[in-house]
């Protein structure tokens, strides 16, 4: 069991093109890359967001090695400091 609490989820998708890494985390935006069948109102990451910072926490994506993106969600640990950083995450994934 890791001592940093935190969450990494990823995809082996098209990613998300680097102009978009942050507004998808804006309400009722959707990647350019999503299928226009797909349905949602571009809320997930907003209110994903919105949680992860009322826990003093951040959350972030950036695009994979190989394709795909990457979203990395960081809590405080109890003495204040921030579990895993980008860097380290994008080290791991060469």
């Amino acid at each position: 069991m890791s001592s940093e609490p935190g969450a990494i989820q990823w995809d082996q998708g098209a990613g998300i093109p680097e102009s978009e890494l942050e507004s998808v985390f804006a309400k009722f935006v959707q990647g350019s890359a999503v299928s226009h069948r797909t349905e949602g109102a571009g809320l997930g990451l907003a209110i994903c967001r919105e949680i992860v910072v009322a826990h003093q926490g951040r959350i972030y994506a950036f695009n994979r090695v190989g394709g795909g993106a990457e979203f990395v969600v960081s809590l405080p640990l109890r003495d204040g400091s921030v579990g895993r950083d980008a860097a380290t995450t994008q080290e791991k994934n060469g």
